[in-house]
Order: C-alpha cells, then sequence, then structure tokens
C-alpha cells in the first residue's frame, strides 16, 4: 500500500472569458477579439493584460461587469476546492 495520499479530483473551474459569455456580458467575437489582441501584444513583448481589462479597454464589458464576473469566478474557485465538492 502507497504511503502516498490520492489527491482528490478538483472540478475545473471555467475561464474568465466563458463565464462572461455565460452571463451575456459578452458576445463571441468580443472575446475572440480580445483573446486576439491580448496574444499580440504578448507576442510583440508587451505587459501581459488579464482577459478581463482588456474586454474593458474594448468597451465590451462595463467594470462593475467584470466585477461580477471576477466574483463568480471566485465562488467556483472555492466551491471546486471544497471537499463537498468533489
Amino acid at each position: 500500500m502507497s504511503s502516498i495520499a490520492a489527491k482528490p479530483a478538483v472540478k475545473a473551474v471555467p475561464p474568465f472569458g466563458q463565464i462572461a459569455l455565460r452571463l451575456g456580458f459578452i458576445a463571441n467575437e468580443d472575446l475572440e477579439r480580445a483573446l486576439a489582441r491580448q496574444k499580440d501584444v504578448d507576442q510583440a513583448g508587451g505587459p501581459h493584460k488579464m482577459i478581463g481589462l482588456v474586454l474593458v479597454e474594448d468597451g465590451a464589458m462595463s467594470t462593475t461587469q467584470l466585477i461580477r464576473v471576477l466574483q463568480l469566478y471566485e465562488d467556483l474557485r472555492k466551491e471546486s476546492e471544497s471537499p463537498a465538492a468533489n
């Protein structure tokens, strides 16, 4: 018998953009455009920006919506780590 305890499976938390889509805050085109801009800046050696910030800068989301998605993301993350969720 192994002395290493099995690590419980952690339920995956959807990415920020998927949560924003599900809440109806953005359209798929908004997400695709923001992801492309994020990638372009990264490849050009610019500072990495979180996708939520890119969406706000592009005018696709409000700061209130950004905060709501972040709150939901954190709630889902905590839920996925709780023993009852596994």
